[in-house]
């Protein structure tokens, strides 16, 4: 569902993937209700605990944004950047939350909840439910670890398009979503994005402030987006796949 900020209206627009098989590929199917929130649409008004559905999703998107503008305000200052490098300009123009639901699988050895993939943004916010239910994991040294849970908590992953500005510094890591064979888990998750045709590239001020060379060319964030999105299988090496590093 793609949700309008501030606005009154929204409409619901659902993607379903249940139970897919990747097709040609070798890997094993993947399963999960996926609902998508933007910013132009109309939600039918079913109350959510007495209070319009529009109105409470408004919020909690609001929300969402006023966190992530003071979490990369904190990495503009901690990289060294100019104030507002991150936050106010074009390369945090959309934002999209989107929910995924995985219900129980009989088969978790053989069905994944969401590929291997590292996120095509600047950064991302994630929150998942119930806390005793794992299913998020990180890659790290060869192998997969669980991501626990905690109360009142949210993870934040680093984007593939911070992980160019920083020219490296920041580091988008490989995850995935793993199903349950006993309970569901549903995941909010929300997505902070450079309008399509922003330039992303290594920022200037870190590479002569500490000599380097860039390690990303420059491009625009929708030529990226298409090369994600259009990927077959795994997304966790779409900047080298998708020729976007340069080598020396």
């Amino acid at each position: 569902m793609i949700a309008s900020l501030g606005s009154k209206e929204a409409t619901w627009k659902g993607e379903a993937v249940g139970g897919m098989p990747t097709g040609h590929t070798a890997r094993p199917g993947f399963m999960s209700h996926r609902l998508i929130l933007g910013r132009t649409m109309y939600v039918r008004p079913v109350p959510i605990r007495g209070r319009p559905v529009w109105e409470v999703i408004g919020e909690y998107i609001q929300a969402l944004k006023d966190l992530s503008t003071k979490i990369l305000d904190k990495l503009t200052e901690g990289l060294g950047l100019p104030k507002g490098y991150l936050t106010e300009t074009d390369l945090n123009k959309d934002d999209v939350l989107t929910i995924n639901h995985y219900p129980p699988c009989p088969k978790p050895s053989l069905t994944i909840g969401l590929p291997t993939h590292t996120d095509p943004t600047l950064i991302n916010l994630v929150h998942a439910t119930p806390l005793d239910v794992p299913g998020l994991q990180l890659f790290k040294d060869g192998l997969w670890f669980d991501l626990e849970t905690t109360p009142d908590s949210l993870f934040v992953f680093i984007g593939n398009q911070l992980e160019v500005i920083s020219n490296a510094k920041l580091k988008a890591p490989p995850h995935r979503a793993v199903t349950n064979a006993e309970k569901p888990r549903t995941t909010s998750v929300y997505f902070v994005n450079p309008a399509m045709d922003c330039v992303v590239e290594p920022a200037k001020v870190l590479l002569e402030a500490d000599n380097d060379r860039p390690l990303y060319k420059s491009f625009k964030y929708g030529e990226y987006f298409k090369a994600h999105t259009g990927a077959i299988g795994d997304r966790h090496d779409i900047l080298e796949k998708g020729n976007f590093t340069i080598k020396y």
